[in-house]
């Protein structure tokens, strides 16, 4: 059910939520197994290089609370 200022409740809960942020990075949030999925920004012409070589690309959050992350130079890292 939604209202004037959004989403007021559900019936049947969503099996995931996607999330959409204003510099263009967005998240899935599954809730049957609460894995989250992280996406960086997309990177410009303009980007630096610094920006291109140590920026992630994305990281997932598992249930277990390990943080799985891919850096856009290739590095995966585990935390």
């Amino acid at each position: 059910m939604f209202n004037t200022s959004g989403l007021m409740y559900y019936i049947i809960p969503p099996e995931q939520y996607f999330y959409s942020f204003d510099d263009g990075s967005y998240r899935f949030f599954r809730l049957n197994d609460s894995l989250i999925i992280n996406y960086n920004k997309p990177l410009t012409a303009a980007s630096l290089i610094l920006e291109r070589s140590v920026s992630y690309d994305f990281y997932k959050i598992t249930p277990d609370g390990i943080k799985n992350v891919t850096y856009r130079n290739g590095t995966i890292a585990l935390f």
